[in-house]
């Protein structure tokens, strides 16, 4: 994963940690979400930034998720992982559009 991904995603945990005041059993969940997902990205579309991110990406993602065999409960969470994800984003301006 490039760097300046893995520094996106920390700088996503470290607002969530430090003004979200969420748990770190959330914090954790967060990032193994993010994680797996830009990993899917790079396997699947190769380098992508954020801004060129689509939908029919995150569908890909999910739906091999439930290919897996993954719960709904579970693919949900990843669900909500990435509206917050991307909400942040939109927030800090770095899209201006959420594939969300």
């Amino acid at each position: 994963m490039p760097q300046s991904v893995v520094q996106t995603i920390q700088q996503f945990l470290d607002y969530q940690k430090k003004k979200k005041r969420y748990s770190q059993h959330t914090i954790i969940s967060y990032k193994n979400d993010l994680t797996a997902f830009f990993d899917f990205l790079q396997h699947q579309y190769g380098e992508t930034p954020l801004i060129d991110i689509k939908t029919s990406f995150i569908r890909s993602w999910l739906a091999e998720l439930k290919q897996q065999g993954m719960e709904s409960k579970s693919i949900n969470r990843k669900i909500s992982t990435l509206k917050s994800f991307f909400k942040y984003q939109l927030r800090q301006q770095s899209i201006t559009v959420s594939p969300m």
